[in-house]
């Protein structure tokens, strides 16, 4: 096999991983708007975003601070996946959680 059939065959293994990963992203993007189809899918989920302290600040005077930062990476990557998914369902999960009362905490002034 000379180099060019080498490069052949990199380029047609690259694209058979590219397609995988396409197909793999999209199925997990139709499985996240399945889950926020519910409104107990949509509760779960704010739950992992409370967890996550997406919508507070990580500032902690100790070590602590770099923990509480790579949880709330985690839950801004939930936000930007919510908002591919279904961003009906992120201002409906979002509305729901002001109903239920959380707001004080999940939304501090």
């Amino acid at each position: 096999m000379g180099r060019r059939e080498d490069d052949e065959a990199a380029q047609a293994a690259s694209k058979a991983r590219a397609d995988q990963d396409a197909v793999k992203k999209k199925q997990e993007i139709h499985d996240l708007a399945q889950v926020l189809g519910h409104d107990y899918g949509r509760r779960f989920v704010f739950r992992l975003l409370e967890e996550c302290c997406t919508f507070e600040s990580i500032w902690d005077a100790s070590s602590r601070i770099h923990h509480k930062a790579g949880m709330q990476d985690v839950g801004h990557y939930l936000m930007a996946q919510i908002g591919q998914a279904s961003p009906e369902n992120l201002s409906a999960m979002i509305r729901e959680a002001y109903t239920r009362k959380e707001r004080e905490t999940c939304f501090p002034l």
